[in-house]
């Protein structure tokens, strides 16, 4: 199940939107769970530039588990496609260009909250992450 098909499309247009940020997970399970599952939250940025170079961004929040994180790469990598209707379009309904960039990762801590990962682990996950995107992109 996607994250959108999770949420719905309204639920999904916000968190695309930057209106909310949205939770794949529903927070008191989590709470309430004892799990070695490692929960990834990656932060891209989403633009579209039309004919007339007017540029748009938006940011989407993307939230999965696994094992480890390696696995939430995975997962996230299988997961590339974006709903372009959030995206403005020209006068001919056109939506143009779109691009989506991963900008930041965070962890869920023991506690609950998310914290950007960092450091040598960060570099890690995040070279990880585009090698891993490369692979797939190319067939």
């Amino acid at each position: 199940m996607t994250v959108r098909e999770h949420l719905g499309d309204e639920a999904w247009a916000n968190i695309l939107l930057g209106k909310s940020e949205g939770h794949f997970h529903d927070e008191e399970k989590i709470k309430n769970e004892t799990s070695t599952q490692v929960e990834l939250k990656f932060v891209f940025e989403l633009e579209s530039a039309s004919n007339k170079d007017k540029l748009w961004t938006g940011k989407c929040d993307e939230f999965y588990d696994g094992e480890s994180w390696k696995e939430c790469c995975d997962k996230a990598t299988d997961n590339w496609d974006y709903d372009e209707s959030i995206f403005p379009t020209d006068e001919n309904g056109h939506v143009g260009d779109t691009a989506k960039t991963l900008q930041k990762i965070f962890q869920r801590s023991t506690e609950g909250t998310w914290e950007e990962v960092t450091g040598a682990l960060g570099s890690e996950i995040f070279d990880y992450f585009m090698k891993t995107w490369e692979d797939k992109s190319k067939g």
